[in-house]
Protein backbone atom coordinates (compact mmCIF):
# COMPACT_ATOMS: atom_id res chain seq x y z
CA UNK A 1 0.00 0.00 0.00
CA UNK A 2 1.30 3.41 -0.98
CA UNK A 3 0.78 6.42 1.20
CA UNK A 4 0.74 9.78 -0.50
CA UNK A 5 2.00 12.65 1.53
CA UNK A 6 2.61 16.30 0.87
CA UNK A 7 5.16 18.62 2.32
CA UNK A 8 5.01 22.36 2.68
CA UNK A 9 8.18 24.37 2.61
CA UNK A 10 8.46 27.99 3.61
CA UNK A 11 11.09 30.34 2.33
CA UNK A 12 12.52 33.10 4.42
CA UNK A 13 14.62 35.03 1.94
CA UNK A 14 16.68 37.99 2.96
CA UNK A 15 16.10 41.36 1.30
CA UNK A 16 18.44 40.74 -1.64
CA UNK A 17 17.02 37.28 -2.33
CA UNK A 18 13.49 38.66 -2.18
CA UNK A 19 14.33 41.31 -4.78
CA UNK A 20 15.85 38.63 -7.03
CA UNK A 21 12.77 36.39 -6.71
CA UNK A 22 10.39 39.26 -7.43
CA UNK A 23 12.46 40.31 -10.44
CA UNK A 24 12.43 36.77 -11.83
CA UNK A 25 8.68 36.40 -11.33
CA UNK A 26 8.04 39.72 -13.09
CA UNK A 27 10.17 38.63 -16.04
CA UNK A 28 8.29 35.34 -16.33
CA UNK A 29 4.92 37.08 -16.21
CA UNK A 30 6.02 39.63 -18.83
CA UNK A 31 7.37 36.92 -21.14
CA UNK A 32 4.22 34.82 -20.78
CA UNK A 33 2.04 37.81 -21.66
CA UNK A 34 4.30 38.71 -24.59
CA UNK A 35 4.11 35.21 -26.10
CA UNK A 36 0.37 35.14 -25.55
CA UNK A 37 0.03 38.37 -27.56
CA UNK A 38 2.35 37.01 -30.24
CA UNK A 39 0.45 33.72 -30.61
CA UNK A 40 -2.91 35.52 -30.67
CA UNK A 41 -1.66 37.84 -33.42
CA UNK A 42 -0.32 34.94 -35.50
CA UNK A 43 -3.64 33.08 -35.21
CA UNK A 44 -6.07 35.96 -35.71
CA UNK A 45 -4.11 38.84 -37.22
CA UNK A 46 -5.35 41.05 -34.38
CA UNK A 47 -3.53 42.08 -31.22
CA UNK A 48 -4.77 41.57 -27.68
CA UNK A 49 -5.60 44.65 -25.67
CA UNK A 50 -4.30 45.31 -22.19
CA UNK A 51 -7.83 44.89 -20.82
CA UNK A 52 -8.20 41.44 -22.43
CA UNK A 53 -4.96 40.23 -20.90
CA UNK A 54 -5.65 41.81 -17.52
CA UNK A 55 -9.07 40.16 -17.37
CA UNK A 56 -7.47 36.78 -18.08
CA UNK A 57 -5.12 37.01 -15.06
CA UNK A 58 -7.60 35.69 -12.45
CA UNK A 59 -8.23 32.62 -14.66
CA UNK A 60 -4.50 32.04 -15.00
CA UNK A 61 -4.06 32.19 -11.22
CA UNK A 62 -6.69 29.50 -10.74
CA UNK A 63 -5.05 27.20 -13.31
CA UNK A 64 -1.63 27.43 -11.68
Amino acid sequence: MYVLSAYKFRLYPDEEQEKTLNNQLCKELYNRAYYERLEHYEKTGMSLTYAEQANALPEMKIQN
